[in-house]
């Protein structure tokens, strides 16, 4: 199956779960059983968008397609401050202190290809700690 052929199933199952919902609610009002789907809608929601994202990203028009230069480097940005954000936000919700995350060095290499100011091997971003390298045997960090 391929990545469209999944996303249209997820999407199936998505609007036949609004549907349901709706329809609990209009016969009968608000309940658990209409909750539970409406939420399990959103859920699928989520899944569709993760599957967009193994595709490319949407346009302007809302079709997929990928993206290229500019608008490639600032989707990049944007979904890069987006994971280690939620990341931060996580750790300081439940108290914790935030992560010490290790990328690749191809990590690296991506991040100063589409940021305009030379990274570092390390940085702190929203307060994760994150370095490029990769472990080695003997957890010996190797950074380029």
């Amino acid at each position: 199956m391929t990545w469209e052929q999944h996303r249209y199933a997820v999407e199936r199952a998505r609007d036949r779960l609004r549907k349901q919902a709706e329809d609990i609610v209009s016969h009968g009002g608000m309940n658990l059983q209409s909750e539970a789907a409406s939420s399990d809608a959103e859920m699928l929601d989520e899944v569709v968008d993760f599957l967009h994202s193994l595709e490319g990203y949407r346009n302007e028009a809302g079709s997929i397609g990928f993206l290229e230069g500019e608008a490639r480097r600032d989707a990049f940005i944007r979904d890069w401050n987006k994971t280690i954000g939620t990341v931060g936000v996580f750790a300081a919700q439940w108290g914790m202190r935030p992560p010490e995350m290790l990328f690749h060095p191809e990590w690296y290499a991506a991040m100063n290809y589409h940021s305009d100011v030379q990274i570092r091997s390390t940085l702190i971003w929203q307060g994760v700690k994150v370095r490029f390298g990769f472990v080695e045997q003997r957890d010996v960090l190797v950074t380029s």
